[in-house]
């Protein structure tokens, strides 16, 4: 598995100062006012672009024919995939919690937070397994189409519920990000077996 992840690493290795340099810019934007709202949102479509940058370079390199030939079994392949996702996804949420300590109100901050984790492990499980049907190049379109949507739609309903000109008000602090939460949590769950099933029938 170390291995799987280390390969995983070296191919996004000479683009992550950009992805670095995008998340600070935005981390900064949210730090001066104070809200994490914004860089929690970004860090939904950077926690997936990732993991889609490296399967990009796998996808070119012929890397998942040449691992299967050298033993590594599918499963453990699609687990790989999945564990650098969500690696992927680790650091935005360790910038979020600072965020979160910094924040006046830090239960709001933390809510917002919680959302947008599940916005990010939502928008993994259903491009993951797309990924490993049709591959990066064939399935480009409705990675896009799906990104898109999951974004726009998770910082539409945060702006609504979390930000400073809210208009859903009466709900429980928590109730909306415990729900996607939950639901990212269990579409994750859901989606690794069939991402699993779908790589062991594939033919490479």
């Amino acid at each position: 598995m170390k291995g799987l992840l280390y390969k995983s690493w070296l191919n996004v290795k000479p683009v992550v100062l950009y992805y670095i340099i995008f998340v600070v810019v935005f981390f900064l934007v949210s730090l001066l006012n104070r809200d994490p709202l914004y860089f929690a949102a970004i860090c939904v479509m950077i926690g997936v672009a990732v993991p889609l940058a490296s399967m990009t370079s796998d996808d070119k390199d012929g890397w998942e024919e040449f691992a299967v030939a050298a033993g590594v079994s599918r499963t453990r392949f699609v687990l790989g995939r999945y564990l650098f996702a969500l690696l992927s996804e680790l650091p935005g949420w360790v910038l979020s919690a600072v965020l979160v300590l910094l924040c006046e109100d830090r239960l709001a901050a933390l809510a917002t937070v919680l959302f947008y984790c599940g916005a990010g492990l939502l928008t993994a499980a259903l491009l993951l397994p797309l990924v490993f049907r049709f591959g990066v190049e064939k399935s480009r379109v409705l990675l896009v189409l799906v990104m898109v949507f999951v974004f726009a739609a998770a910082l539409t309903v945060g702006i609504l519920t979390f930000g400073e000109d809210a208009i859903v008000t009466g709900l429980p602090l928590f109730a909306l990000p415990g729900a996607m939460l939950a639901f990212g949590v269990a579409s994750v769950a859901v989606s690794l077996p069939v991402g699993v099933h779908i790589f062991k029938n594939k033919d490479l």
